[in-house]
């Protein structure tokens, strides 16, 4: 119980720091919309309605088949929940990562019969605040936190900030481009300094087709109507970094990465113009697990089998 205490404290003490920051940043620069995505932010369009519901609920479930684990006999199938709350500019999301072992005592690093790990579960806060330079000229800014741990609080955080640029060639193409910045409280990964450059054309269609080309995100489009597309894109949820339990039997009190690459196919209506569904299916390209020690550091990294998946959400506003 008082360990639950902790956690739920600690919790809402960094909710709390990044929503006073957040609130300032706002209070100097105007309100815009929430599409702030995690691990890491994904690029927004700014050229969004900006007088969107008060507060607006997605709720996302999703799993991957069962994988092998670096040509062992240990696999494990993954399941996903995650819950989404966003209002103005601000969003907080709240990620739960199901896993169920097959032969764990095979895995990697001997574990003597036990899971390597459970649940893992993941909390965030973020904000972003953009505006129009001039007629072409547009930008956005970002900044957020991440609580991401299998059991224990403390040493789990992550902190990301950043922005971009976009430039409006004309009607139909747009340029960006800029950095984000993630930085873990002990795990320094490969890349901490995210690059920020696309092009895209026709993205503000009601019909056809429109694509996006760069990083972090490629994805193409066909709009069938203006509620109505399907959609091919690089992305996926199995990804970020997690604080394992202290008594862990692969790493005490250290830390697993997920990463990879993910291909999926999604199709996204709305429902009475109000109520947006999202569902599709996808394929890894790539999947790597690296395990650190509780100071971050003796890396061990390996593959894990390339499965297809599944997802399904639904976001409605109040």
């Amino acid at each position: 119980m008082t360990a639950t205490v902790k956690q739920i404290m600690m919790i809402l003490l960094v909710s709390t720091l990044t929503w006073i920051a957040c609130e300032n940043i706002q209070a100097a620069e105007g309100k815009v919309n929430s599409e702030l995505d995690r691990n890491p932010p994904e690029v927004i369009a700014l050229a969004e309605d900006e007088n969107t519901p008060g507060i607006s609920m997605q709720i996302t479930f999703g799993g991957i088949a069962r994988s092998d684990v670096a040509d062992k006999d240990a696999a494990y199938s993954l399941g996903c929940s995650a819950l989404e709350l966003s209002t103005g500019s601000i969003k907080g999301a709240f990620k739960l990562l199901r896993f169920s072992w097959d032969r764990p005592g095979e895995y990697v690093i001997d574990t003597n019969g036990r899971d390597p790990w459970g649940n893992l579960y993941e909390v965030s806060i973020g904000s972003n605040h953009g505006g129009m330079i001039t007629e072409r000229m547009s930008y956005a800014l970002m900044l957020g936190a991440t609580s991401a741990y299998e059991r224990e609080i403390r040493d789990s955080f992550s902190f990301y900030g950043g922005g971009y640029g976009m430039f409006t060639i004309n009607p139909k193409w747009t340029i960006a481009a800029g950095a984000l910045y993630v930085k873990h409280q002990k795990v320094e990964t490969d890349l901490e300094v995210i690059p920020v450059a696309s092009i895209s054309w026709n993205v503000g269609t009601d019909s056809g087709p429109s694509f996006t080309i760069g990083l972090p995100k490629t994805e193409l489009t066909w709009r069938f109507c203006k509620t109505t597309s399907l959609t091919i894109d690089t992305s996926g949820f199995e990804g970020g970094i997690y604080r394992l339990a202290d008594n862990s039997p692969v790493r005490e009190k250290g830390y697993v990465e997920f990463s990879g690459t993910t291909c999926s196919l999604r199709f996204n209506t709305l429902i009475a113009d109000r109520i947006g569904l999202n569902a599709g299916i996808s394929q890894a390209l790539s999947r790597k697990h690296k395990l650190f020690d509780h100071e971050g550091k003796n890396e061990i990294e390996y593959d894990v089998g390339k499965k297809p998946g599944f997802f399904f959400s639904m976001e409605v506003p109040f």
